[in-house]
């Protein structure tokens, strides 16, 4: 192999001007993810120490049973579903996505190009999460472990199905009737 052809430049300037370069954007690089991994670390910090009372309650609940039996809210048959959800979804699943965005940013040694999006995602999940917790604790959930989280149709939604109650093409009319604030069909 040849080398006379490729140009190259005094090692003395080229080293010097590249580390810095490459510091400065190696620090960059850590800082954008290590703020946004941060963002996910905190929701799971707030969701561990809720997914600990949560669990605090609800072995005491098992001991204590005449302690809380005339709160319906707070009986083991709605506290350990909000529990087992909100380890899953809230203190889990945020821990492994911050993990998994600094790490990425790391080993791919690339900086994250919308870091504000990574915490507005994490915010909305964690609302989410609150929300759903919340419809447990309420009664509202299907019943099935780790499945507790009921997807409803927000009032809007509903409220526009039912103005586009036919169909085009079709000679068969639609009918919405709610039962429990869920709706069902009939053709």
């Amino acid at each position: 192999m040849n080398t006379t052809g490729i140009p190259l430049k005094d090692p003395a300037v080229s080293a010097a001007a590249g580390d810095t370069e490459q510091f400065g954007a190696r620090v960059y690089r850590r800082v954008n993810a290590r703020a946004s991994a941060d963002v996910l670390y905190i929701g799971d910090r707030v969701a561990d120490r809720g997914h600990r009372f949560l669990a605090m309650v609800v072995s005491s609940s098992c001991t204590h049973r005449i302690l809380l039996s005339g709160i319906s809210f707070l009986t083991w048959g709605r506290l350990r579903p909000a529990h087992m959800n909100v380890m899953v979804y809230g203190w889990a699943s945020m821990a492994g996505m911050g993990t998994a965005v600094w790490l990425m940013a790391r080993l791919c040694r690339a900086t994250l190009r919308f870091p504000l999006l990574i915490a507005a995602g994490a915010a909305f999940w964690n609302l989410g999460v609150l929300i759903g917790v919340g419809a447990i604790l309420l009664g509202d959930s299907t019943g099935f472990q780790w499945l507790d989280f009921r997807v409803t149709w927000p009032s809007f939604c509903r409220r526009a199905d039912a103005e586009h109650q036919h169909r085009p093409g079709s000679h068969e009319r639609v009918s919405d009737e709610q039962n429990d604030g869920h709706v069902t069909r009939k053709l």
